[in-house]
Formats: structure tokens, sequence, C-alpha cells
């Protein structure tokens, strides 16, 4: 059975990647924008179901 690691050992080795630096802050600002947006749409009473995304 192989051994656990730990959450930051696993970022170590895999921020060392190509673009995952990259892919990290754009993951950072998506959670931060959800964070900042998801209260408003709520007292708004917004719904992703009510407003789906362009395509």
């Amino acid at each position: 059975m192989a051994e656990h690691s730990e959450w930051a050992e696993i970022r170590d080795r895999r921020i060392c990647e190509p673009g995952a630096e990259e892919a990290s802050e754009a993951t950072r600002l998506a959670y931060e924008l959800g964070k900042t947006i998801r209260p408003v749409a709520r007292e708004s009473r917004l719904d992703i179901e009510d407003n789906p995304p362009v395509t």
C-alpha cells in the first residue's frame, strides 16, 4: 500500500510542473471571485440555473 502524502508535499512536487503556477493562480482567482459573488447572487435571488452560461 502506498504511503499517504501531505498536501504541502504534493503541492510542492506538482507546482514545479510546466503551467502549474499559472493554473494554481487561475484557480485561486476563480475561488475568490466566487466567494465574492455568491453572497450578492443570493441576496438578489440569482442562481446559476436562472442564468446559464453563454456558449
